[in-house]
């Protein structure tokens, strides 16, 4: 029997080795437990267990929705009470360690039998299907299973927010989520491939930064010696990563102190004065060129560059032994060359595949590992997210698919007559108690302000132990630093939230409403985002998109996206979102060949803007506003004060520069 083996819910991890008559009810099991679509394992031990027992005939059955099940397999009923009395005796260890008591009490309290089933294993197949059913839990118990199941597969919960296991509403259920991971993010973790960079894919929301902690955490553990590096673009994520990252060692109970020379939370570029970046890391230690951060220049050409000094030189030391980069989608491939050319042993890279086929056509067959389960945000909210990003609901798509790159993103495809195309999507299980009607919501209003505030108060009646920071605010396609005080005020007038300018504190802050563009929003996640694109009809700008999508899948719960009320074609928009409640279904029609040929020129004239500089798009567009002169300077001057270039934000460029053209002339 296989070790390992992943099926689409059951992950089957087995140490022993077992006869056929054995390894036949135990696939029985399987098939059983893969039918109800939940998060099932089916072990010998616990995960990561070293130690040795004196009984291996034991097999151990987890479900979410059924007891704790041991099974004999070898009909030695002494030995079979040993063995789970010492398993037992582990998780009782475990609990203690990661604070679970005070949820599950102690191990005579759940050591019973309404959570823990002891069967011989042919008696129990003998009729699967009937004592499956007499195993089955719900309510309390449940709860509490899923928390001992999370010890025995190594991947315990932070439970110091959880106040109770029962919860009357759905953003205390949020807040005391019990995560479990999947067939497949186990995989991740427990398979260890042999190249040196390893490219973890998956959409929003399917666990790919927590999953690049545990294989943080592992490697940091392995040695002491080891230098390594974790690393992403966004300014605002690299600094809320050093906070998660601290916290999570200190969930996962790591004994060993973090050092700062050993493991480096940096950003991507980083200065030549403060070493807080892998780039300037790099210059420093090999001694080549430093080149700071400016308008005129990209982050792919500064990698080149590099690269090309570190060819003349012989690397005889590395700079680090391991890199993880998160948000892979937003660096240039020269970027992981980079990496791989300073580190000895591996890279670990995670991003969104949808994205990354948005932007650009990619090798699938240079992905290791691929996610396409969302547990963040509802599959409804994500099938919008997608339609949104792509244009699907518009006459003129802004790109599409192959059926195979569909069904890599978790989707169905169906083509019906006259090409028109249906895309489902199966509906996860996030959270227990879940059952929403509805969580993405779609509104139109001329009061930008009150229309705002109305969601915010109308979420204070809903929901009584909501506090601001679970609110964020994104504003995608209009110009808001005027506005942003204006907000400020009116929230605070009238629900006494204070708010928090996330694009200018580049930070978390708690009891704050969380206030930024779609440049510092990346990897951030929050139960309510109410998503600000005004323009969305007429902007077919693909990096605009882009970050729309991300936008509108930041939520736990609900996402509102607000749009103007002037715009017609929102007709449009509004009936492929009730398609989407009502039936888990994206429809819409595959583009002619005609637009193929469109799109695909949109897309290369988009792959020649990113090989370009954000100076160079910035004077075509004074070009295109028939801006000269003294104009070019004033406004050039105002846009680098306003961080336009910084943000390399062409669409709010353009606005600003349209909107303010009587002032500089």
């Amino acid at each position: 029997m296989n070790n390992t083996l992943v099926s689409d819910y059951c992950f089957k991890h087995l140490q022993c080795e077992y006869d056929d008559r054995i390894e036949q009810f135990i696939n029985k099991i399987e098939n059983l437990l893969n039918a109800d679509k939940i998060n099932s394992y089916i072990l010998d031990r616990l995960l990561n267990d070293k130690e040795k027992y004196d009984y291996d005939g034991c097999i151990i059955v987890l479900s979410p929705k059924h007891k704790i099940i041991f099974l004999d397999c070898k009909n030695d009923k002494e030995k079979f009470e040993i063995f789970i009395d010492d398993i037992l005796q582990n998780i009782d260890h475990l609990s203690t360690k990661f604070d679970y008591k005070p949820l599950i009490g102690r191990k005579r309290e759940w050591n019973n039998a309404n959570i823990v089933y002891k069967s011989n294993i042919e008696e129990f197949v003998d009729d699967l299907e009937f004592n499956m059913h007499l195993t089955e839990i719900d309510g309390l118990e449940a709860q509490k299973t899923k928390l001992l199941i999370s010890l025995f597969i190594n991947n315990p919960n932070d439970t110091k927010n959880i106040k109770t296991l029962e919860a009357d509403n759905n953003l205390t259920r949020i807040k005391n989520k019990i995560q479990l991971f999947d067939c497949k993010q186990l995989n991740i973790i427990h398979e260890n491939k042999e190249q040196k960079q390893i490219a973890i894919q998956g959409l929003s929301g399917t666990g790919k930064t927590e999953l690049l902690f545990h294989k943080l955490k592992d490697t940091y553990l392995a040695s002491t010696e080891c230098k390594i590096a974790f690393t992403c673009y966004s300014n605002v994520l690299a600094n809320h990563l050093k906070t998660r990252i601290r916290n999570f060692f200190d969930c996962m109970r790591v004994e060993k102190q973090i050092d700062d020379e050993k493991l480096k939370i940096l950003k991507a570029w980083g200065s030549i004065t403060y070493e807080e970046g892998v780039y300037s890391a790099i210059c420093k230690h090999y001694e080549i060129p430093f080149q700071a951060w400016s308008k005129n220049i990209t982050f792919d050409k500064v990698c080149k560059n590099a690269l090309e000094s570190l060819s003349t030189k012989n690397i005889e030391s590395y700079l680090f032994d391991y890199i993880f980069i998160d948000e892979s989608q937003d660096f240039p491939k020269s970027f992981f060359e980079l990496c791989s050319k300073v580190t000895k042993e591996k890279i670990y890279i995670a991003g969104d595949i949808f994205q990354n086929i948005f932007d650009t056509e990619i090798n699938t067959d240079e992905i290791d590992f691929s996610l396409n389960r969302c547990y963040r945000t509802d599959a409804r909210t994500l099938m919008f997210g997608h339609a949104i990003g792509m244009g699907l609901f518009e006459d003129k798509k802004i790109n599409w698919l192959e059926e195979k790159q569909w069904e890599q993103c978790g989707y169905k495809y169906n083509c019906k007559e006259n090409d028109i195309i249906e895309l489902t999507r199966e509906p996860l299980k996030r959270i227990a108690g879940i059952d929403q009607e509805q969580s993405i919501f779609l509104e139109t209003s001329k009061d930008l302000k009150d229309s705002i505030v109305k969601i915010i108060l109308n979420l204070k009646d809903t929901y009584k132990d909501l506090e601001a920071h679970d609110i964020c605010i994104i504003f995608n396609d209009i110009s808001m630093y005027d506005f942003v005080p204006i907000l400020e005020e009116e929230i605070y007038s009238k629900t006494k939230f204070e708010c928090n300018r996330a694009y200018e504190t580049k930070q978390m802050k708690n009891n704050k409403v969380f206030i930024t563009n779609q440049n510092n929003v990346k990897g951030l996640e929050f139960p309510f985002v109410i998503c600000v694109a005004q323009n969305i009809i007429n902007n077919k700008n693909i990096p605009f998109r882009n970050a729309l999508y991300m936008s509108i899948t930041r939520s736990f719960l609900q996402t509102y996206l607000l749009l103007d009320s002037e715009y017609e074609d929102v007709d449009n928009i509004k009936k492929g979102l009730d398609n989407i409640n009502k039936q888990y279904k994206i429809i819409t029609k595959k583009p002619t060949k005609e637009e193929y040929i469109e799109i695909a020129n949109n897309i290369k004239s988009f792959k020649e803007k990113l090989s370009s500089t954000f100076d160079e798009e910035v004077d075509k567009i004074f070009a295109k506003l028939k801006y000269t002169g003294e104009a070019i300077r004033k406004a050039k001057k105002a846009i680098e004060e306003l961080n336009f270039y910084k943000e390399k934000d062409l669409l709010k460029t353009e606005e600003y520069l349209k909107s303010n053209k009587q002032y500089y002339e």
